[in-house]
């Protein structure tokens, strides 16, 4: 239960109160339960509080502090494992932590229940008299308890522990699992007394540190990078780490070629945010990745990776705003160009027109965040053969490249709402891409339904153009299909690319539409496709 707001009640103690009045909301970062409807609740500042919304007013919390006043950890309390008489908490700062509060807590609320009964007669009683008086204090003027570690660890100022589950707790030995922000999961074994703790290493790469991942064309296998430089194979059917490899430079993005790159399958070509594209194989009798080549083009971290069906053409995107074009031969990359594209961009799509003859072109389509699609045509390799090196790279005109934009598809909608399916040979001024959208979507038969839902769902007036959710190229090589979302959503549109290049946005057109049929009315995230032999 967590609140980025810190919605759950406002957390506040009277010492804090001014810096609250400055910032008046924290952020909860880990809630938990604990008997007599009491919750803890930790922040991103190391605090954690106390609170009841029976026994305490919707505006104050009780503080957990430690004896110097100063907060549990140095940095948010990203989880909190409750265990018997055990509190167990992981910090930011690397570190976990046991204490040992529940009987002193249990006389806490047996307080909080006398004084609502006495009505506050015995107020100034102090709480500093328990039996237990070196593991707690409470300070009732400032509102805190004052708590003593059992047993600290430090795992490394760099893990930054974000969250655990206790696994045993039997034969004198606390066993748990750990996990911090860099992908690492650890195994911690604690003995009775804490007299020894042991921290084990056991995976790494995995989880929070994820930043792109791909599955190889001919193996069950999947590829993962992460963003503290690790790169990891799985092998799906053993369920086991294959290989792996750790690299100094946080990893972005990946691509697993098909055999035409390196004639097996067995290579990843990897980007990372320093701008670096490195290829590795899976060699028989090592252990790790090889690393094979590596060339630096960009000048800040790799965005996008796409090869083109030969595995000819490598073409990536950076946060520099720089398109590169590389001529792939054996395991290298020599660039050939690049376009300065100042887009941002989802994905990137390969179109071909005239595929198979000798007048064949491609493009590189960037599929954007905002209702459009930019063409780049490919550079001809065979222009650039004798001229190509590691020291001098071609810029591409934007001549070689098209807009497409996509306005919406509600006109489609208001024109439909005027022909019925049986009379579309009827209207001449439709022509055949028209009259085969509107049958699709049969506009006639649902025009109440959509006009409902359109009520529902507050579409009025002129509307914004609806975002590109996820692209498939058709069996066509000139086609595309698109999910669209705002009212456009439950579709899939099918669009064709003229092959012309103009100075001004061309409207895209769709030339079929496929309705997908759902129990709710969902948006279409992802499309892919699979060849099966009957």
């Amino acid at each position: 239960m967590r609140d980025d707001l810190g919605d759950i009640s406002k957390l506040t103690a009277v010492q804090e109160e001014k810096r609250l009045q400055e910032s008046s909301k924290l952020s909860i970062y880990c809630t938990v339960s604990l008997p007599e409807q009491m919750y803890l609740s930790s922040t991103e500042e190391g605090h954690v509080f106390l609170w009841n919304p029976d026994l305490l007013t919707t505006n104050d919390a009780i503080e957990l502090r430690k004896f110097d006043s100063s907060p549990l950890h140095d940095g948010s309390v990203n989880y909190i494992i409750i265990h018997e008489n055990f509190m167990i908490t992981f910090g930011s700062d690397g570190q976990f932590k046991f204490w040992e509060y529940m009987n002193v807590l249990q006389q806490l609320y047996s307080e909080c229940s006398s004084e609502s009964e006495e009505e506050l007669e015995n107020s100034n009683l102090s709480l500093a008299n328990i039996e237990d008086e070196k593991m707690l204090r409470v300070n009732k003027k400032l509102d805190f308890l004052s708590l003593q570690t059992i047993h600290e660890f430090t795992v490394s100022k760099d893990s930054d522990l974000v969250f655990a589950v206790l696994h045993s707790f039997e034969n004198d030995q606390i066993i748990f699992f750990m996990q911090d922000r860099q992908g690492i999961l650890w195994q911690v074994q604690v003995t009775s007394g804490f007299s020894k703790v042991v921290c084990t290493r056991l995976l790494s790469g995995l989880g929070c540190g994820l930043t792109d991942l791909t599955m190889c064309p001919l193996y069950p296998l999947i590829a993962a990078t992460s963003n503290t430089g690790c790169i990891i194979v799985y092998d799906c059917v053993a369920q086991e780490i294959l290989r792996q490899f750790l690299h100094s430079t946080p990893a972005s993005c990946l691509i697993w070629p098909d055999a035409q790159f390196d004639s097996v399958g067995a290579s990843l070509i990897v980007g990372f945010q320093d701008g670096t594209l490195r290829t590795f194989s899976i060699v028989k009798g090592t252990e790790n990745l090889v690393l094979q080549y590596a060339i630096k083009s960009h000048t800040s971290s790799v965005q996008n990776l796409s090869i083109n069906a030969s595995c000819t053409v490598l073409v990536t995107q950076g946060l520099d705003s720089k398109l590169f074009f590389y001529s792939v031969g054996g395991l290298a990359y020599i660039p050939v160009g690049f376009y300065i594209n100042n887009h941002e961009i989802e994905c990137l799509e390969w179109l071909t027109y005239n595929p198979g003859s000798k007048e064949n072109e491609e493009s590189i389509l960037l599929i954007c965040k905002y209702s459009y699609i930019v063409e780049v045509r490919i550079p001809r390799l065979y222009e650039f053969q004798e001229k190509i090196s590691f020291q001098q790279t071609y810029f591409i005109e934007s001549s070689q490249a098209q807009v497409h934009k996509l306005n919406g598809l509600r006109k489609y909608h208001e024109l439909g709402d005027r022909i019925y399916d049986s009379d579309c040979e009827e209207k001449p001024y439709l022509n055949e891409a028209g009259k085969q959208v509107l049958v699709k979507l049969k506009y006639a038969a649902k025009k109440e339904a959509r006009e409902n839902l359109e009520k529902e769902l507050g579409f009025f007036g002129r509307l914004s153009p609806p975002k590109i959710l996820c692209c498939l190229m058709s069996a066509y090589s000139d086609h595309i299909w698109l999910s669209l979302g705002k009212e456009d959503f439950g579709y899939l549109f099918e669009f064709v690319f003229t092959g012309k290049l103009s100075e001004e946005p061309l409207e895209m057109i769709p030339v079929n539409a496929l309705e997908v049929l759902t129990a709710e009315r969902i948006n279409i995230l992802c499309l892919n496709y699979r060849l099966t032999m009957l």
